[in-house]
């Protein structure tokens, strides 16, 4: 994960679209409370669930299973590419 990119997207505080799509997100708090990967983990899948709830075509015709889904597979994909 980029991590300029991360403190960009932090400092802005852009989530929203995902909101309105009904995704649960992990709050600032379970996030700073998380240790290791799993903090990596929670941030990562709430910019990914935003990022997609942010293309039109994803937002009008996917359900929040699957984009949540699609969030968790590219989070196991980064992971798996580092090893």
């Amino acid at each position: 994960m980029n991590g300029q990119w991360l403190r960009e997207f932090k400092k802005h505080n852009c989530y929203g679209n995902e909101g309105k799509k009904g995704i649960q997100l992990w709050s600032d708090f379970q996030i700073k409370t998380a240790i290791g990967l799993e903090k990596k983990s929670r941030e990562f899948f709430n910019m990914k669930a935003e990022e997609l709830c942010s293309i039109t075509h994803i937002k009008r015709n996917w359900i929040k299973t699957e984009i949540a889904d699609a969030a968790d597979t590219a989070w196991t994909s980064q992971i798996e590419s580092r090893e």
